[in-house]
C-alpha cells in the first residue's frame, strides 16, 4: 500500500523539531539508505499511525510502502532516543527486551493524540487582595490505557525530546481556546486564559502563523490569552525569543515568564523582553516561613517586577501563612492548593458558575 502525500495532522511534529530534520537537512542519503537496509532485514515491527506514516513519506519526498515505513519509524525512534552507535547499528533486541516504562512511553506518546488520551485541567489564578478570579492556567493530563495516569513531569520531557511537544502544544492551545468560547457561551464573564508555550514551539519559524490561525479558527480574543514560557527557555536564545515574543505581543497576547528566579535570570534581557507577567517559582514559597533569605529574595523580585510595570503571580501557595506574607509584600496574584487543585472540566465549570454568583470572591471558596 502506498500512502498519499496529502498533509495530515501529525506532519508538524516531523518537519518542525522532529527527529528526521538532521537527516533531511544534511541530505545524508547514504545514512537513510543504510537505515532502510537495516530495517528491511530486521523482524517486522508494528506500523505507526497513518498520519505519522504519511508525514514520514512526505519528509523523504518518496512514496514508501507502509510496512517499510513502519519499520523505519521504529528504528529512527530507537536511534534518536537511545542514541545508537553512529554506524547504523541499532540494538533492537536490547531495546525490545528492556521493560523500561520511559521507553515504552515514547511509542505510546506518538499515538496518544490520535487516541484522545489527553485531557485538560485548569487551575485558578486569584487576585490576592480581593480574592477575585483572574483566570485559569491550562494543564495537560495523560491517562495511559494500561498504566493509568502519567505525570506531566514524566511525559513532557519525552515529548520535548522527540519533538511531539509541538503538535501537543498546539492541540492544548486550540482546545483551550475552544473551551474558553464554550464557557463564554454560558455567560461566564471574560477572564485570562493562560497556556504554556514550549521551547520547541518558540523555535518554530511559523509559530506566529500557527497561533494566528488558532485564534481565528476558535474566534479567541487575543487580549484574553496569556502564553507562559519558562525563564530558562527564553535565555537559550534571547534574540530569537525576543523576536517571537514581540510578534505575539503585537497580536495582543500577554506574555508571562514562568518559574522566574530559578535558573538563568538576567536583568539585562529582562528589561528587553515584551512581557506582562512574572510568575515566581514555587521553590521560593516552600521555605518562605522558615528561611528569611527566601523572603528577602521574594520581596526583591516583587519590587523589581512592579518597577518594570509587570504583574506578579506566585505559584504553589499552600498555606494561609504564605498568603499573608505575599499580601504584605504586595504580590498581585497567586495560584496553588490553598485556592484550588487543578480541576477537570465539570469541576472548573462549576467553579466559574459559583464565582459569578459569589461576585468573584473566591478566596475562601471551595468547589
Amino acid at each position: 500500500m502506498i500512502l498519499p502525500l496529502a498533509p495530515l495532522p501529525l506532519q508538524p511534529s516531523i518537519h518542525s523539531g522532529g527527529f528526521l530534520n538532521p537527516l533531511i537537512a544534511s541530505h545524508n542519503s547514504s545514512l537513510c539508505q543504510e537505515l532502510l537496509t537495516i530495517i528491511l532485514h530486521s523482524s517486522p515491527a508494528s506500523s505507526p499511525p497513518m498520519s505519522t506514516t504519511a508525514a514520514l513519506t512526505q519528509s523523504f519526498a518518496t512514496p514508501f510502502p507502509q510496512k517499510t515505513l513502519g519499520r523505519l519509524f521504529k528504528w529512527l525512534r530507537v536511534l534518536q532516543f537511545r542514541g545508537g552507535n553512529g554506524k547504523g547499528e541499532v540494538p533492537e533486541r536490547e531495546y525490545d527486551r528492556k521493560k523500561d516504562t520511559s521507553k515504552t512511553l515514547v511509542w505510546d506518546l506518538f499515538q496518544a493524540l490520535e487516541k484522545e488520551e489527553f485531557t485538560l485541567h485548569y487551575q485558578p489564578q486569584i487576585h490576592l487582595d480581593t480574592g477575585n478570579l483572574l483566570g485559569v492556567e491550562t494543564l495537560i493530563r495523560w491517562r495511559h490505557p494500561r498504566l493509568g495516569p502519567i505525570s506531566p513531569a514524566e511525559f513532557i520531557p519525552i515529548a520535548e525530546k522527540t519533538g511531539l511537544i509541538v503538535p501537543i502544544g498546539y492541540w492544548v492551545l486550540k482546545q483551550s481556546c475552544l473551551q474558553y468560547q464554550r464557557w463564554r457561551s454560558l455567560d461566564i464573564p471574560p477572564f485570562k486564559l493562560a497556556v504554556n508555550l514550549s521551547l520547541r514551539q518558540l523555535q518554530e519559524e511559523d509559530l506566529l502563523n500557527r497561533i494566528q490561525w488558532i485564534l481565528e479558527e476558535t474566534q479567541m480574543n487575543p487580549k484574553e490569552l496569556a502564553l507562559e514560557v519558562t525563564e530558562s527557555l527564553v535565555f537559550q536564545d534571547p534574540a530569537q525569543a525576543i523576536a517571537r515574543l514581540t510578534g505575539l505581543q503585537k497580536m495582543g497576547i500577554q506574555i508571562a515568564i514562568d518559574d522566574f528566579g530559578v535558573g538563568y535570570s538576567s536583568l539585562s534581557y529582562l528589561k528587553n523582553l515584551p512581557i506582562h507577567t512574572l510568575k515566581i517559582d514555587k521553590s521560593f514559597l516552600d521555605d518562605l516561613i522558615t528561611i528569611e533569605k527566601n523572603q528577602v529574595i521574594l520581596q526583591s523580585i516583587i519590587e523589581l517586577g512592579h518597577r518594570l510595570s509587570l504583574q506578579i503571580i506566585a505559584e504553589g501557595i499552600e498555606s494561609q501563612e504564605q498568603l499573608d506574607i505575599l499580601k504584605e509584600m504586595k504580590c498581585d496574584y497567586g495560584q496553588g492548593y490553598l485556592f484550588s487543585h487543578p480541576l477537570g472540566l465539570p469541576e472548573i465549570t462549576h467553579y466559574f458558575q459559583q464565582a459569578i454568583l459569589l461576585d468573584h470572591s473566591l478566596l475562601s471558596f471551595t468547589s
